[in-house]
């Protein structure tokens, strides 16, 4: 009896079980011993790997078994059978590094945000976030490239034939690549930081992050404004974490039928309320009652004085302190007898005056 068919199969036959041992073994005990091993060392950097590759791999040998099966298998089977079972072992690890990279699959962030997070580097959040797209976005373009190659199409006579397409892409995608160097001005030129307080495209909020194409922003009310960095890069921007102090400064309009006497009582008795105010600085002459302004409509007094609630996270206290200055100087005002100027009758002044 001839067995010769057996010979011929057996190598095929047992790469297929090997492979198939492989990933049992692999999906039953990986996440069970190998997982503590990994854990047990001073370093994140094989738990990145091992998490990013741990199912991946699985698929990786199944298709690097299969294809070392079609290889050597007694039959002839079409070449291209071959080349998809390589092409899609190759995305596989593709898959894996793209894993790698992209920090939704971690706690802290991709292997770039932990080899940065201990180093003297600015903005390294930011950084790893900007690099950490652009690896994705790289292995994106390899495994399409491989692609390409393995289905027989010549990438160096594709592009030369497709430069107007090229120029057409290139075209199109100067905004990305304008907003990616407006994030890399924005790091290194520093006009602003994650978490501090700005004002910028007449947005105003929190810098949440920088990535690489805008900057997301948190407003006072809560909404999250994306701003493209290469806006941010050119336009002018006020940073509030960076004040020494904040000024506080408001004008009161008055009746004009207020005498001089009143309005030197009144100043008096603004400045010294606003004295007694302990959230209010008072190193040197930084509190400022003064008559501004007189018209036949209105005597203003403008009060201005500085605070030391510069954070966002003291905002609520920087309006309450507001409140109190206002309530404070609306006391003195009715305890003076002092009207406050109509606004019905301004309005109606002004409209009178234009005409």
């Amino acid at each position: 009896m001839n067995y010769s068919w057996v010979q011929a199969w057996m190598p095929p036959v047992c790469v297929v079980l090997m492979t198939s041992i492989f990933d049992i073994m692999w999906g039953r005990y990986s996440g069970l011993y190998l997982k503590k091993i990994v854990k047990s060392t001073d370093t994140l950097i094989d738990d990145y790997i091992f998490t990013a590759f741990q199912t991946p791999i699985k698929y990786i040998v199944r298709f690097f078994g299969l294809g070392i099966a079609i290889n050597i298998a007694p039959v002839e089977i079409p070449p291209f059978v071959l080349t998809i079972i390589i092409v899609l072992g190759i995305m596989c690890l593709g898959w894996g590094f793209f894993r790698l990279f992209s920090y939704k699959n971690y706690d802290n962030g991709s292997i770039i945000h932990y080899l940065l997070a201990n180093r003297p580097v600015a903005h390294a959040d930011a950084i790893s976030n900007i690099l950490s797209a652009f690896f994705r976005l790289a292995i994106i373009l390899a495994i399409i490239l491989v692609i390409l190659h393995f289905a027989g199409f010549d990438i160096g006579a594709g592009i030369t034939q497709l430069s107007i397409g090229t120029a057409l892409i290139a075209f199109a995608a100067k905004d990305i690549f304008t907003n990616f160097f407006g994030s890399f001005v924005i790091l290194f030129d520093e006009p602003f930081k994650e978490n501090e307080w700005i004002v910028a495209d007449g947005v105003e909020g929190i810098v949440e992050k920088i990535t690489m194409r805008s900057t997301c922003i948190r407003t006072l009310t809560g909404e999250r404004v994306s701003v493209p960095s290469a806006k941010l890069a050119n336009d002018k921007i006020i940073n509030k974490s960076n004040c020494t102090f904040r000024r506080i400064e408001m004008t009161y309009n008055i009746s004009p039928e207020t005498t001089a006497e009143q309005v030197r009582e009144l100043i008096k008795r603004i400045d010294s309320a606003l004295k007694e105010n302990e959230d209010i600085r008072r190193t040197g002459k930084d509190i400022f009652t003064y008559l501004d302004k007189v018209t036949v409509l209105s005597q203003d007094i403008k009060v201005m004085c500085y605070t030391d609630f510069i954070h966002y996270h003291e905002f609520d206290k920087f309006t309450n302190l507001k409140s109190e200055i206002n309530l404070a100087v609306m006391e003195v005002i009715r305890e003076l007898g002092i009207k406050m100027a109509l606004d019905d009758d301004i309005g109606i002044i002004k409209g009178l005056i234009k005409s």
